[in-house]
C-alpha cells in the first residue's frame, strides 16, 4: 500500500492499515508467470511458492529454485537439466520421467515439515551425476530411474524404492538407506562406504566391483546378488541371506559373517580366512 508518512501513521492510528505481506513469505506463482520468469532469468526463481503448480514437459533447463517450495508439484517429463533444487521442499512432488541431469538437489527437504505424508515420486526420471548430498528423501520412489554417477553422499534414502534403477558409480557414502528395495538395481562400481543398508532388500542387484567398506548390511537380503570384485571389508552382514549369490573375488577381510545364510554360494576361491564369525554350515 503506497501510502505517505502521515497517511500510514493516521492508518495505524485508525486501525485501518493492511497487513503487510511477511517478508519471509515467498511468492507463489503460477505457470504461466513461472515460464515468464524463466524466460528473463533463469535465477528469478529462487526461493518462490510452487505449492501443487503443474510444471508437466516444460522445458526449464538451468533453472534455479533454490529455497523455494515445490510440495505437490507435477513435473512429470519436465527438462530440468542442469537445475538447481538446493534446500527445496519436493514433499509430495511427482518427478516421473523428468530429466533432471547433473541437476542439484543437495539438502533437498532438509527442513521440509511434510515428509510423513508426502512421498517424492521421481520413477524413471533421468538423474545421472546429480547432486544429492544430503537431501533427505525417505520413501521416495526412484523405481527404473537412471542415478548413474550420481552423488547421494549422507542422503536419508531410508525405505526408498530403487527397484531395477540404474546406480552404476553413484556414490551413497554414509547414506542412510534401511529398509530401501534395490531388487534388481544395477550398483556396479558404486560407493557405499559406511553406508546403512539394514534390512535392505537387494535380491538379484548388480554390485559388481562396488565399494561396500563398513557397509551395514544386516538382516540384507542380498540372494542371487552379484557382489564380484566387491569390496566388503569390515561390512556387517549379520543374519543377512547371501543364498545363490556371486562373491568371486570379493574382498572380506574383516566383514562379520554371524549367522549369514549362504546355501548354493560357490565359495570356491573366495577367502574366509579373515572373516568374523565364519560360517560354519551351509543354509
Amino acid at each position: 500500500m503506497n501510502l505517505s508518512l502521515i497517511d500510514r501513521a493516521l492508518a495505524l492510528l485508525s486501525g485501518r492499515a493492511e497487513e503487510a505481506p511477511s517478508p519471509s513469505e515467498p511468492a507463489r506463482l503460477s505457470r504461466h508467470e513461472v515460464i515468464d520468469r524463466y524466460e528473463r532469468d533463469p535465477r528469478s526463481l529462487r526461493g518462490v511458492d510452487l505449492s501443487g503448480i503443474n510444471l508437466s514437459r516444460l522445458d526449464l533447463p538451468g533453472a534455479d529454485f533454490s529455497g523455494a517450495i515445490l510440495r505437490d508439484v507435477n513435473a512429470y517429463e519436465a527438462n530440468f537439466e542442469g537445475a538447481r533444487f538446493v534446500d527445496c521442499d519436493l514433499s509430495g512432488g511427482s518427478f516421473i520421467a523428468a530429466d533432471l541431469t547433473r541437476a542439484c538437489l543437495a539438502g533437498a527437504n532438509r527442513c521440509s515439515t511434510h515428509l510423513d505424508e508426502a512421498v517424492v515420486r521421481m520413477s524413471g526420471a533421468v538423474l545421472v551425476g546429480a547432486d544429492l548430498t544430503e537431501a533427505h528423501l525417505p520413501w521416495a520412489s526412484f523405481e527404473g530411474a537412471d542415478l548413474g554417477a550420481a552423488i547421494l553422499r549422507g542422503a536419508n534414502l531410508n525405505g526408498c524404492d530403487f527397484t531395477g534403477a540404474r546406480l552404476e558409480g553413484a556414490d551413497l557414502s554414509g547414506a542412510s538407506v534401511r529398509d530401501a528395495r534395490f531388487i534388481g538395481a544395477f550398483l556396479e562400481r558404486a560407493n557405499l562406504t559406511q553406508a546403512d543398508l539394514t534390512r535392505c532388500r537387494c535380491a538379484h542387484a548388480d554390485l559388481t566391483a562396488a565399494l561396500l567398506v563398513q557397509v551395514c548390511l544386516i538382516e540384507a537380503d542380498l540372494t542371487d546378488t552379484d557382489l564380484t570384485d566387491a569390496d566388503l571389508h569390515n561390512a556387517l552382514l549379520g543374519d543377512a541371506d547371501l543364498r545363490r549369490a556371486r562373491l568371486d573375488g570379493a574382498g572380506l577381510t574383516g566383514a562379520d559373517l554371524e549367522n549369514v545364510r549362504l546355501g548354493g554360494i560357490d565359495l570356491t576361491g573366495v577367502d574366509l580366512s579373515q572373516v568374523t564369525h565364519p560360517p560354519r554350515l551351509f543354509r
